[in-house]
């Protein structure tokens, strides 16, 4: 028998319409439940339950089973109390059911539940309180460690995240910038006496327009420019401004 097969009994939980034994196993909780000649298993596997709930609670029908007892045997002693020695015995039968049912007033009984997604289990003891409680923790740490290893199992089979780093391109240096046609190879690149003027003149027909501010490539993408770079964009479009009311300036004079 491996492991996987051991089972051991935790208790039982029975009433009038019921008869259950519980056991315990390796991966969760095994419920017999009896009828006649069938036995019904169900299971409530560790890595499924929701909830363990440990409380006391009375029980009605043993307490209700004593005082019928006790009334009819007191009152077959108190028929046949011409015959002492029969008296005796059904007194002491009555007063055991007395004592039986003040104690399981008093003491109440203690119930381990486990709820799972399909099934549930409980486990009922009227006199053994050390033992309810040891097994409650017992099967609250077997429960926190399925669980446990049933998370690390499915992070580990997850395919790991790609976040996508974007780097952004370098800062233009202070200065101008070239355009386009004074890039390498043109007239312009290739003779640095040539004025701004000329440079302009042999740079082609294509001018910059008043107004014009050289915007870095990494500020043109969706969602407006970077944040780090707007101090340099205003000062530029500060510069061009003064530069377009210049040229109208002159040109109105």
């Amino acid at each position: 028998m491996n492991d996987a097969t051991k089972r051991t009994r935790i208790g039982r939980n029975s009433n009038f319409a019921t008869r259950q034994i519980v056991y315990r196993t390796p991966v969760g909780i095994e419920i017999d439940e009896l009828d006649h000649f069938e036995i019904t298993r169900k299971r409530v596997f560790y890595d499924d339950v929701l909830l363990v709930t440990y409380h006391r609670q009375q029980s009605w029908g043993f307490i209700v089973l004593t005082a019928i007892v006790l009334l009819l045997f007191g009152g077959l002693a108190i028929v046949a109390s011409s015959i002492p020695p029969l008296a005796v015995t059904l007194a002491a039968i009555a007063a055991i059911a007395l004592i039986l049912g003040a104690i399981r007033l008093v003491m109440q009984v203690e119930v381990v539940s486990v709820f799972g997604r399909r099934s549930k289990a409980a486990v009922r003891y009227a006199y053994r309180k050390a033992f309810a409680r040891r097994m409650y923790n017992e099967i609250c740490a077997n429960v926190a460690a399925a669980q446990r290893r049933l998370a690390s199992e499915i992070a580990a089979n997850e395919p790991p995240e790609e976040r996508a780093v974007e780097e952004m391109p370098p800062m233009p240096e202070e200065g101008v910038i070239q355009s386009r046609e004074d890039g390498e190879g043109s007239p312009a690149a290739e003779d640095p006496s040539l004025s701004g003027a000329s440079r302009s003149r042999i740079s082609g027909s294509r001018e910059r327009p008043f107004g014009y501010a050289a915007w870095p490539r990494s500020t043109l993408k969706l969602g407006g420019p970077d944040p780090a770079h707007l101090p340099r964009l205003r000062q530029r479009s500060l510069l061009s401004c003064r530069s377009a009311i210049l040229h109208l300036a002159q040109w109105a004079g």
